[in-house]
């Protein structure tokens, strides 16, 4: 009885704050001798060619401060990178220098803050998929969508996860072992995937070979292939190793292993977020993503890609209740999707989710070429 009162989500996707006609958001600009100053900009879901973090923004309400600036010249006059204001973003790096962006990242302001808004909005809300389900379950889409388009696959070739060692574990307990079957890795794997392996051995006696590394990229690719034989499986290695930061051929091992008829994981914990990365083009079977190294979002999160017709080589992988639908309880009816989905776990912490697409977004408009140029510039 009596007035009817508004629902709380049916203000949740709009702006908090209106300037003028639209809503602005800070954004630093280059002044003089590239020093960074901060300029408003208006922000209007329909303006053609905002940028994708003013429409995350708009998109899910929220207030925030992004101070960056990606046109300075102080680098590449090609390829702009404005490292001290990129810098000024981590108040940590004010009291240590960090070399450890290859185990965790730091995270940057504006992906703090936008983390700290999504939790505040649970905490002032409720669950948001329960009280507002119209609000919460497209921007779940979204994001998942966002993570895939990051990395040129579709969304339904992707699975959530916690890390790299969470995918490759589906991967590899999906399959088919037999004893005298064979892995091959290579010498400077750690953990993700030379623990899985090793079990594997002591477990179901399938055998681990190391490639040994080598510069140059036909070597390498010689190096692994002349590993396979007619037992070998799987050939599972880093993109990037965690020790030495050695960057394989990925995309020559990947097309060898399927002519081969060898399945490929690819760990991708320490490439992605540095350049412009196509796992299509790679040619994997799966990898493995991690949110917290190059992408620099909070621990942790990640993603399994499964090549859409590798799905099937995982027969006996499935994850309850999240990947799959009882559809019918009573009459024991599973619906089982034929899509990546079926192999996600959970829960989630949907806001480091929604977090881990929003810095996507921010790195995208920093710019991965001018990020790539800087790296190779500082190994060079």
């Amino acid at each position: 009885s009596g007035s009817r009162q508004k629902h709380p989500a049916e203000t949740l996707a709009k702006p908090p704050l209106l300037e003028g006609e639209g809503w602005s958001l800070p954004r630093a600009r280059c002044g003089g001798e590239g020093e960074a100053q901060v300029e408003s900009r208006p922000l209007k879901p329909s303006i053609p060619g905002q940028s994708k973090v003013a429409q995350r923004s708009v998109m899910y309400g929220a207030r925030r401060n992004v101070n960056y600036c990606a046109n300075t010249p102080n680098f590449s006059e090609e390829h702009p990178l404005d490292v001290e204001t990129i810098r000024a973003q981590v108040p940590a790096l004010s009291k240590f220098v960090w070399f450890q962006n290859g185990f965790v990242s730091l995270t940057p302001t504006p992906i703090a803050e936008e983390h700290a808004r999504l939790m505040r909005e649970l905490y002032e809300n409720g669950p948001m998929h329960l009280l507002h389900p119209d609000v919460e379950n497209p921007r779940r889409a979204a994001s998942v969508k966002r993570i895939a388009e990051f990395l040129h696959v579709d969304s339904d070739e992707v699975a959530l996860k916690l890390a790299v060692s969470d995918g490759f574990n589906t991967v590899v307990n999906g399959m088919e072992w037999r004893k005298g079957d064979q892995i091959i890795t290579t010498e400077e794997e750690a953990a993700a995937i030379l623990g899985p392996s090793l079990h594997l051995k002591q477990t179901r006696g399938v055998e681990t070979f190391k490639a040994p590394m080598v510069d140059d990229i036909e070597g390498q690719v010689s190096a692994i292939a002349d590993l396979i034989t007619d037992r070998t499986r799987l050939i599972a290695f880093s993109h990037v190793t965690t020790e030495t930061g050695f960057r394989l051929p990925a995309t020559q091992i990947c097309r060898v292993a399927r002519e081969r008829g060898v399945l490929t994981f690819n760990d991708m914990a320490h490439s992605v977020g540095l350049y412009d990365i196509d796992l299509h083009e790679m040619d994997c079977d799966f990898a493995g993503v991690s949110n917290y190294k190059w992408t620099y979002s909070p621990y942790a999160c990640g993603i399994l890609y499964v090549r859409r017709d590798s799905l099937r080589e995982l027969q006996y992988a499935a994850s309850p209740n999240r990947g799959l639908n009882l559809k019918d309880p009573i009459d024991d009816v599973l619906e089982v999707p034929d899509s990546a989905m079926r192999l996600q776990s959970g829960p989630w912490c949907w806001p480091l989710v929604h977090t881990w697409a929003f810095a996507l977004d921010w790195l995208t408009e920093i710019g991965l070429e001018a990020i790539w140029d800087r790296t190779v510039m500082l190994t060079g």
